[in-house]
């Protein structure tokens, strides 16, 4: 048929160029600080070996992806990456990896040392530290040190430290280590040496607090003082106080200074007021022991003093005697002190009779009394005392009677004596002539002129009396007149 159009279709698929692949591409590489600081990347050529228009050619750049850490180090990937007009990519990675820099040390290490307290170092100063390396490698500066001073006068260690870290973590170290040896140790000054004091001086001594030092400055300076303590046994007798001065200081030393101090005894005390030796009457005596007092004139715990009663020895009686007073005290230092008095007294007063009997006429017709015992005393008692009584002696001489008494004293050989006489009345015998007067009126006459005789001689009594009986009422005078009634 006509106009019918015949169709052939013939498809020729053209296959496309090969894929370009790159050339030389670097493998994976490890570098230190310094040379990664000149590595360079470079652009990578890729090719597919074609010519004409399957040829596919060319250069690229690296993309980098950085992984750094400054100086410490890290990674860096490079990737390259070239897509085709086909739509086709290829790849090629590098991992490049960086060492961190050398780690910094420190330029100078001061070393261990001991020194003496007095001459410590100055304190430590900065230390520098450094890699050696340049920029961006370089780790460089100065670290101050961290000082740990444990000392005192005695001693001890500075410890000084730097201690650095860098950044990557990494630590630079050093340790110093200055042992301080103990300041010397302190003396006292001007010790006191031992003496010898009085008792009143040892009263008043004070002793002083005693300065120490080691003649260094601070902080090796050990000085102050000190307060002493006191021992010992100190009385009125003496004895020895010692005082002992100790210090120990911070690191355990001690020094020790000891005074002693000689006390010498008190004074010896003496009695006061030692009476003298005395003569008294014996009526002075009265048996009781007199004190006296003693004392050493000193004070406090030197003072002896205080009073004893005497010891008596001798005895006292009518006759006197002699009393001999001692006193005697001992202190405690075992010294003795002694005095004494020598009282003599007298012999007591003789003694006299009490109640003297009179002399009595004994009428005729009555009895002679007998004589009492007669009673004699001193007036003195106890010791002094005479007294008693004695017997009469009977002397009858005709009408006369005689009582004598007597007393000796045996002590001074005095002789008391009485005497009674009692008269025994003789009756009256008269001559019995008779008599005769013749008076005028008016005459007077005196009646004693007539001679009476007693024939028995008693000397009687004449009275004239006028009536009878004889008495008081009627006695009249011897001389009489005569009135004109008689």
């Amino acid at each position: 048929p006509c106009g019918e159009e015949i169709l052939h279709e013939q498809v020729i698929e053209i296959l496309p160029a090969d894929q370009a692949v790159f050339l030389d591409p670097p493998s994976d590489e490890t570098l230190t600080c310094a040379e990664y600081d000149v590595f360079v990347f470079d652009d990578l050529d890729y090719t597919n070996s074609m010519a004409g228009d399957c040829e596919i050619m060319g250069t690229e750049s690296p993309t980098l992806s950085e992984n750094l850490d400054g100086y410490c180090g890290g990674t860096i990937t490079a990737e390259w990456e070239f897509e085709d007009d086909c739509g086709r990519t290829i790849t090629h990675e590098q991992v490049i990896t960086v060492l961190p820099a050398d780690k910094a040390e420190f330029t100078t290490l001061p070393a261990n040392e001991t020194v003496s307290c007095d001459n410590l170092p100055p304190p430590a100063e900065p230390l520098s530290y450094t890699n050696n390396e340049l920029v961006p490698c370089l780790i460089s500066g100065e670290i101050e040190p961290v000082i740990e001073d444990d000392t005192d006068e005695c001693g001890g260690e500075i410890i000084n430290t730097w201690e650095f870290e860098d950044e990557c973590g990494r630590l630079t170290f050093h340790q110093q280590t200055i042992t301080v040896e103990p300041a010397e140790e302190a003396s006292f000054i001007d010790p006191p040496d031992g003496i010898t004091i009085t008792c009143a001086e040892y009263l008043d001594y004070t002793a002083d607090d005693l300065e120490y030092t080691n003649n260094q400055t601070s902080p090796c300076e050990i000085a102050g003082d000190v307060e002493p303590e006191e021992s010992g046994n100190v009385d009125e007798c003496g004895g020895v106080a010692i005082f002992t001065w100790e210090f120990e200081d911070e690191c355990g030393r001690i020094i020790i200074h000891e005074q002693e101090v000689t006390v010498t005894p008190a004074p010896e005390a003496v009695f006061l007021n030692v009476p003298i030796d005395l003569t008294l009457s014996c009526s002075d005596y009265d048996g009781d022991l007199p004190e006296l007092d003693y004392e050493n004139g000193e004070t406090g715990d030197c003072s002896i003093e205080g009073s004893v009663d005497a010891i008596e020895s001798g005895s006292v009686n009518s006759c006197g005697g002699v009393i001999t007073y001692t006193w005697t005290f001992t202190d405690d230092c075992n010294r003795t002190i002694s005095e004494s008095q020598m009282v003599t007294f007298l012999p007591a007063a003789d003694p006299e009779f009490n109640d003297l009997p009179d002399d009595e006429t004994i009428d005729c017709e009555d009895d002679v009394p007998d004589p009492d015992d007669l009673e004699y005393d001193n007036g003195e008692s106890d010791n002094c005392e005479i007294s008693g009584d004695v017997t009469a002696t009977v002397t009858i001489t005709d009408n006369l009677y005689e009582y004598y008494w007597s007393f000796t004293n045996p002590c001074t050989g005095t002789i008391i004596e009485h005497t009674q006489i009692l008269t025994k009345l003789i009756p009256v015998e008269w001559d019995t002539d008779e008599f005769e007067i013749t008076l005028c009126e008016g005459d007077e006459f005196d009646l004693s002129t007539i001679g009476l005789i007693d024939l028995n001689n008693t000397n009687p009594t004449i009275t004239y009396h006028d009536d009878d009986p004889p008495n008081a009422g009627n006695e009249i005078d011897p001389i009489i007149t005569m009135g004109d009634d008689e």
